[in-house]
């Protein structure tokens, strides 16, 4: 396990190089250790295995993401339209989130049998605090016909660089 998360950190580095080089750019090395799952408002009994991943944060490109922004296949302008994304720092914590709307414009009977949702909302959000702290927020809202469900991830863990 150790070993994939090295080889998986030294192909981001190589990824990362072009941006290493400036000082004001950070690799940050993350691990989530706790999670809660609710649907609408419920707390499930959801087991969460401890989870390492890599964040890169580029302040003068406005970039605090799970990727960096040269392995995008559209431009970065127009991965964050998309997205809706939103960058900010406030009281020295960086906040970033992502907003999505997708829309079925195609249902039909099969679809409607098979649970398939009319639209689904989609947020993300991650927080690192100045203690470098990291919290991930996923909130989906599935429309169907006759009900919504709302499903909301929370990870709570930390990051060194």
């Amino acid at each position: 396990m150790r070993i994939l998360f090295h080889a998986k950190f030294l192909v981001l580095l190589i990824v990362l190089a072009p941006y290493i080089t400036n000082s004001k750019a950070r690799l940050f090395s993350c691990y989530y250790d706790t999670g809660v799952k609710e649907i609408n408002g419920s707390k499930v009994d959801e087991e969460f295995e401890n989870k390492s991943f890599g964040m890169v944060y580029l302040p003068k490109k406005e970039w605090f993401w799970w990727h960096p922004p040269n392995v995008l296949q559209v431009t970065e302008e127009e991965w964050k339209r998309e997205r809706n994304y939103k960058f900010n720092l406030v009281d020295n914590i960086l906040i970033v989130s992502t907003y999505t709307h997708l829309k079925n414009n195609e249902l039909n009977l099969e679809s409607k049998q098979k649970e398939i949702p009319k639209e689904i909302n989609a947020t993300q959000t991650y927080e690192l605090d100045t203690k470098l702290n990291i919290t991930w927020t996923s909130y989906k809202v599935f429309s169907y016909n006759y009900y919504e469900k709302k499903i909301k991830l929370t990870r709570t863990g930390k990051c060194l660089y």
